[in-house]
């Protein structure tokens, strides 16, 4: 029985017609049941609504819904809502919202309503509201409040082209939201033979809130309802009781008092409770020929004396106090259930009626047989009162407690009510069934008791093939035991289900002895099934087999849509596999059974309960192994049950962890976890091994492979097993390995030993990361490894040892032949994980040893070598490639830090390449990689290369050093082609000088320079060529443009052709050729008198180096012995050092202008290296300056040095007669002309503004000159120390002369004179100047305001100081502190020129 609802429907019309408005305007006409405006104009949301384009038009009308023409027969207790109430505009109102937000002026003509839509999706909700008013009006207590009843919402949709008038249904329909309540009053009108009446709850979904509304606890379901007269109210008269929504369904008992409890009539109802509702109406759809005490019209209940008759008519009653002989009335009853059931069956109108057999007391010890096939029959067996009523089994029968078999599942219809089935044993297996059997009838439980029954099959109830069965609410079927047979047999303990069952209610604590299904089992029969309803509950568990549903191939659970339980059974599939379904439709409120926990169900299938991607290998566990086909359950149940089963009963072997891998098929990442040692040749490979496959599909059934260890001692051992690789991986499975060591393979056939670690396929990818360790294995080709795919090494992987000291044929691996650590014909990355991202390796390839290759054999055409960071190191290797042997490859790259270093080979016969031997194969080496400290005892310690293709080394950055060899400690190229051998960038091969001690030798090649832009890193950037031969022209450095070499010459350097040399003989010119030369590396030189030499400073020469030899060369101390003299032709070539300004001081007496003829300057000398007196000392014979390139710091004009522009002129040469500028410079630099020979009279253009300090000092052979009227200032010492310089004139422009300005220039021009302009005599400006026998007077202008002091100080007592003002001046003896008065009598001439009088002082004028 069930309730529908009363439906307000809103019915929207098309009209023919169409309503513009504007835009922004929206318009709502409402017509609801002829009345005028009953919507709430308050407005919920203050947001505005716009629409654009053309308005799209919704009508529609409201009625109630005709409950006649419902098609299910229904009894139901409600709330009724008549046309008449809710058109009370004055308690019942609309409110009406499009999109969330409440419309406001709202109109209504005659039923119809008319809303404006928009494009796209609206939001129509429809609410309806009932006024309650509590208190009368003008009490102070009164209040109105409005509350919501109804509520419809509906999301219309308008697309371009829709049409302009639309209609939609709306049904308004009562609420029963969890968590609203309503109100129930319920009247019944009665005979006066009824005096008690109660309603009890059947079912257990809503008891606590029944429970709560009632104010029952504990178990009690039972309210007894308040009479008054011939009137019973349920809960209570005078109260609307308070509960919350939903449908209760109710049985109401009539008794004929309180004492007997006499049952004289029952009814069962749905009472239907809504939000803000009284419940107070009746209403039935009547089943033909039968009677009801309800009203349809008026809605009322009235029992009647009538109906009593008619009920009692078909009741009889049962009581162990009874006799069989009896006529079955209440005052007749009879003794045993069997005579009640053989007395309804016999009664004449039986296919007319609907019997009751209601049990007075407990009855025991008998079987009742209710077997009636050839008339319908519709009978209840229930307690007569609240209290359930028992029938007890037998302890040994050979048949079921009851047993049903009528006409067919219509026709025959029984069920029990509040009854208790138990403590039946019925041993046959003909006869099945514990407490009850059934077949061709439907048989339903209410509010019963099945437990503690016993039988082979269906211990509790066996529904056969013609059967339907419900276990309906409030029923308990518990503790019934399938039994009595073999373990094969015994089926079913709750439910045996071969026909239709629907469980409704709580089913627990049933088993059976070593059979299938403890709570149900679901036969393979056509007409089984089973559905679950509402509150039913099978509570297994996951520990055991109890009370579990177990179901027969092709079967599925029907799950209702009431369910309210969240786990509502646990399920045991006959043959469970991955996505078998076992749910008719999706629920998520079934799980597995104990014996399927690998399993649990998603949607409505079987999906892994845990996809276990972390397995365990132990070699030494004593847990069960799996047993059974690689695709069987039953080999692996369990191991998905949770995440740590399989840890905690780890498999023995690899194969059963990559079998289990088959059975799981999950495509995820995969992690075999390795305890102890696992000895053997082990391989990670399919196998079709018959019932006990391995498929490993990429992308099916998984994604990735981890073999790990436990711990550091975790370990893969061959023991040296002969011709045996201790892990073969031929799989398309990425296979990363960490934290495991791989020993003991040995695998050294000269046709088959390919790999004694690890052999990788041509189809496989395997990373070794962090932890992974392959050493202590011996191949012929690979003694580590033997790669035929793709090699990941990074994080702290080793292949071989992770020692360091010299490799021996027993550290590491070993290889007979070529590869000690890895043999690969295919990719190979070394500091990149799989991703190809680069990723740190702190080890790498290390003390390995084999005759070709000692650590890396590649020999891999078209394939990739490359090396990020990690080592190659102290690997051993007979005759070539200690460190790596490059045969064949697509490329080497050396890039982040890579670094091959320690490597060695020492070859009887001759060995190349102690780091690197290089065949016909590319490397490009960059960034920070090295190569270093490799040694060999022939040719090549770095890198050795072979090629007869160009460019086939290239380094653009990184580092090859310290190597050693007896040829080529840096780079052996053993090519002919000019191009083998590139550098650009930031390459550093950083030697010094020596033979064999990381040098170049370039037998027959030469280097080739990329591009200009390189420039070796480091500080020293000497780099140091060993040609096989020595000669004039011989190309050493190359590239097709010129002005490449003429950039990056300076940079190569040449080693002495004999070790007896003093110095080197030979350096590298700009075009890249041999030339002889004596080459200055420090300052140490061993030069004879006279001789004429071509100076090169090698670029290995420090700016203290070349300071200290020029300084060598130009000056000594007086006593000690002097350096030679330089022939005439000499010259001193700087470009390939990097100039720094010399800031060293050095004492000497004597400087030698030694005759240099010229001075080639690099191109980027810095304009400030010329600020600086001793590189004026040295260069003060020279007498030319040149450029080596364009340079963008300095340039040369008739033979000086100017800055770029020649605005200033930086260096005169030293040696050069006369003195003349560029016509635009218009500045002469500090020191420019310092100590220079040539210069007698100086005219300083009127273009010069500005003049350095020291320009002119010590420029012994000048004796006049002349400053240009543009200066203001004459700076610092700028004639100081010219001892011979006699005629100065200065300009009337100068303000200023600085300190030291004329320091003993012996001025004696009779013109000589301080210009009116001049406000500012430094100190010292004239100390010890001035010729002895001048008799010249200096008149100071009345302009200056300043003297430094001892500016005249030490002149000539005939030169005489005149000053022209001298009142306001002070005196301090600093220039910054506290000045006194002067007085005018005091600054006499004697004064100013004597350091002990004012000539000590500074002073200066107010």
């Amino acid at each position: 029985m069930k309730f529908i609802i009363d439906d307000f429907i809103l019915n929207l019309r098309e009209k023919a017609h169409r309503i513009l408005i504007p835009s922004f305007v929206f318009i709502l006409l409402t017509t609801f049941f002829s009345c005028n405006n009953i919507l709430d104009t308050n407005k919920e949301n203050s947001s505005k609504l716009s629409y654009t384009g053309e308005s799209y038009i919704l009508e529609g009308r409201l009625a109630p819904k005709d409950e006649t023409k419902l098609s299910e027969e229904a009894r139901i207790a409600y709330p009724l809502i008549t046309e008449s109430e809710i058109a009370d505009e004055n308690n019942y109102r609309y409110k009406i919202y499009l999109d969330g937000v409440l419309l406001e002026n709202v109109s209504v003509e005659a039923n119809v309503f008319s809303l404006t839509l928009h494009e796209g999706n609206n939001t129509v909700k429809v609410e309806a509201e009932k006024k309650e008013i509590s208190g009368t009006p003008g009490d102070p207590a009164y209040s109105e409040q409005w509350n919501l009843i109804l509520k419809s919402q509906k999301t219309i949709t308008i697309a371009a082209g829709s049409p302009r008038v639309l209609s939609a249904q709306f049904d308004l329909t009562k609420i029963q939201d969890n968590g609203t309540y309503g109100k129930v009053k319920l009247k019944m009108d009665l005979p006066s033979e009824i005096t008690y009446v109660t309603a009890t709850l059947i079912g257990t979904e809503l008891k606590s809130k029944w429970q709560d509304a009632l104010g029952l606890t504990g178990s009690t379901v039972v309210k007894a309802c308040e009479i008054d007269g011939t009137t019973a109210y349920f809960p209570a008269k005078d109260d609307e009781t308070q509960m919350p929504s939903g449908s209760y369904k109710v049985q109401f008992n009539f008794y004929d008092n309180s004492t007997t409890k006499t049952i004289l009539y029952s009814r069962d109802e749905t009472v239907e409770v809504y939000q803000n509702l009284l419940t107070d109406k009746w209403h039935e759809i009547m089943t033909t020929g039968s009677s009801s005490p309800v009203n349809n019209s008026s809605n009322d209940f009235s029992l009647t004396t009538q109906l009593i008759k008619e009920f009692n008519d078909s009741t009889v009653y049962v009581s162990s106090s009874g006799s069989d002989t009896g006529s079955g009335t209440y005052y007749g009853k009879f003794r045993t259930l069997q005579k009640a059931v053989d007395a309804v069956v016999a009664k004449n109108n039986v296919d007319q009626k609907e019997y009751n057999i209601y049990l007075c007391s407990n009855i025991s010890g008998e079987t009742i047989d209710l077997s009636e096939s050839n008339k319908k029959l519709k009978l209840n067996i229930s307690s007569d009162s609240d209290t359930q009523r028992t029938i007890a089994g037998k302890s040994n029968a050979s048949v079921p407690l009851i047993k049903i078999v009528g006409k067919d599942k219509t026709n025959s219809v029984i069920s029990f009510n509040n009854i208790k089935l138990t403590g039946h044993t019925n041993s046959s297996k003909t006869y099945l069934g514990g407490a009850a059997y059934v077949n061709n009838a439907t048989l339903t439980f209410t509010n019963c008791n099945i437990s503690s029954n016993y039988a082979v099959k269906g211990a509790g109830v066996y529904c056969d093939t013609g059967a339907a069965l419900i276990a309906d609410s409030g029923t308990s079927i518990s503790s019934n035991t399938a039994s009595r047979g073999s373990a094969s047999d015994n089926k079913g303990g709750g439910i045996y289900a071969a026909g239709d069952v629907t469980v409704k209610c709580s089913m627990s604590s049933n088993t059976t002895s070593g059979g299938e299904g403890g709570a149900i089992y679901v036969s393979s029969d056509t007409n089984a099934k089973l559905k679950f309803e509402g509150a039913a509950e099978v509570s297994g568990e996951k520990t055991s087999m109890t009370n579990d549903v177990y179901l027969s191939d092709g079967k599925k659970i029907i799950p209702g849509s009431t369910l309210s339980k969240s786990t509502v059974a646990y399920i045991t599939p006959q043959a469970p596999a991955k996505n078998l379904q076992v749910l008719d439709s999706d629920s998520a409120k079934f799980t597995t059974s104990f014996e399927v926990d690998s399993f649990s169900i998603s949607g409505n299938k079987l999906v892994l309960a845990n996809k276990v991607t972390n397995i365990y290998v132990t070699p030494a566990t004593t847990c069960d192994q799996p047993s059974g086909p690689t695709t069987s359950y039953s080999a692996w149940k369990h191991y998905n049950s949770t995440s740590t089963y399989q840890k905690n009963n780890p498999f023995k072997t690899l194969d059963d962890a990559l079998r289990f891998i088959t059975w799981q098929g999950e495509n995820e990442d995969y992690t075999i976890t390795i305890t102890g040692t696992l000895k053997g040749a082990q391989k990670i490979a399919n196998s079709t091994t018959s019932g006990y496959p391995i498929t490993l599909t990429k992308g099916t059934n998984i994604k990735t492979l981890t073999l790990t260890g436990s711990d550091a001692n975790a370990t893969l051992d061959n023991e040296k097993v002969s011709n045996r690789t201790t892990l073969a991986v031929d799989t398309s499975v990425p296979v990363i390995i960490t934290t495991l060591k791989i020993k003991g393979g040995k695998n050294s056939d000269s046709s088959t030993g390919k790999g004694g670690g690890i052999y990788i396929s041509s189809s496989s990818t395997v990373s070794l990361a962090g932890g992974a360790q392959v050493t202590d294995n011996l191949a012929y080709y690979g003694g580590g490894v033997y790669n035929e795919g793709t090699l990941y090494i990074y994080g702290s992987a080793a292949v071989g040892d992770t020692g360091d000291g010299d490799a021996t044929q027993s550290s590491g691996n070993f290889a007979n032949l070529q590869g000690g650590g890895i043999y690969s014909t295919g990719n190979l990355y070394l500091g990149y994980d799989s991703t190809g991202q680069a990723n740190g390796l702190t080890y790498g390839v290390k003390r390995n040893y084999a005759p070709y290759g000692g650590g890396v054999y590649f020999n891999g055409s078209g394939k990739d070598f490359k090396f990020n960071t990690g080592v190659i190191n102290y690997n051993y290797a007979t005759y070539g490639g200690g460190g790596v042997y490059l045969y064949a490859a697509q490329k080497l790259e050396l890039t982040g830090t890579a670094t091959i270093n320690y490597n060695k080979t020492k070859g009887e016969g001759g060995s190349c390449g102690a780091g690197i031997y290089v065949g016909d194969v590319s490397v490009d080496m960059k960034d920070s990689s090295q190569i270093s400290h490799n040694s060999n005892v022939d040719q090549g310690g770095g890198v050795y290369v072979s090629c007869t293709s160009p460019r086939q080394f290239v380094m653009s950055g990184g580092a090859v050093a310290s190597n050693t060899a007896t040829k080529g400690g840096a780079v052996f190229i053993n090519s002919t082609l000019h191009e083998s051998f590139a550098l650009s960038g930031s390459a550093s091969v950083l030697s010094y000088g020596t033979k064999g001690s990381n040098d170049i030798y370039t037998n027959g090649a030469s280097v080739k320079i990329d591009s200009g832009d390189f420039v070796p890193a480091g500080d020293t950037k000497a780099i140091w060529i060993t040609p096989n031969v020595y000669n004039n022209e011989k190309l050493v450095i190359d590239n097709p443009d010129d002005n490449v070499i003429g950039k990056t010459y300076k940079y190569f350097n040449v080693t002495k052709a004999s070790t007896s040399s003093a110095y080197p003989e030979w350096a590298v010119g700009s075009n890249g050729k041999l030339f002889q030369a004596c080459v200055v590396t420090g300052s140490g030189m061993n030069l004879t008198d006279g001789s004429s030499y071509n100076l090169v400073a090698s670029s290995s020469c420090s700016s203290t180096s070349l300071d200290n030899f020029l300084f060598n060369l130009c000056c000594y101390v007086e006593g000690e012995t002097a350096p030679p003299t330089l022939g005439s032709n000499t010259t001193l070539d700087l470009s390939r050092v990097s100039l720094e300004k010399f800031t060293t001081y050095h004492y000497s007496e004597v400087q030698i202008a030694q005759p240099i003829k010229k001075v080639i300057l690099p191109a980027d000398t810095p304009s400030d290296f010329f600020e600086n007196s001793y590189i004026h000392y040295y260069f003060s014979g020279v007498q030319e300056f040149e450029i080596a390139g364009s340079s963008n710091t300095i340039s040369i004009y008739d033979n000086a040095v100017y800055n770029k522009n020649k605005t200033k002129l930086l260096c005169y040469p030293g040696a050069k007669n006369g003195f003349s500028l560029y016509s635009g410079a218009s500045e002469i630099g500090a020191y420019a002309c310092y100590a220079t020979k040539g210069l007698t009279s100086v005219v300083i253009p009127n273009s010069v503004s500005s003049v350095g300090e020291y320009a002119f000092s010590r420029v012994l052979s000048m004796t006049s000159i002349q400053f240009s009227n543009t200066m203001t200032v004459i700076p610092k010492c700028c004639c100081f120390m010219s001892y011979n310089l006699k005629t100065v004139k200065l300009s009337s422009s100068i303000t200023k002369i600085s300190e030291s300005a004329f320091f003993r220039a012996i001025i004696n021009n009779s013109d000589f004179s301080l210009p009116g302009s001049l406000e500012e005599i430094g100190m010292n400006a004239f100390q010890n100047g001035f010729a002895y026998n001048s008799t010249l007077t200096v008149s100071i202008p009345t302009s200056v305001t300043k003297f430094g002091y001892g500016a005249f100080t030490g002149i000539p007592a005939a030169v005489t100081i005149n000053m022209q003002n001298k009142s306001g001046w002070k005196k301090s003896s600093a220039e910054d502190g506290t000045y006194t008065s002067v007085s005018s009598s005091d600054l006499t001439s004697d004064n100013l020129k004597s350091t002990s009088s004012l000539g000590g002082y500074w002073l200066k004028k107010n």
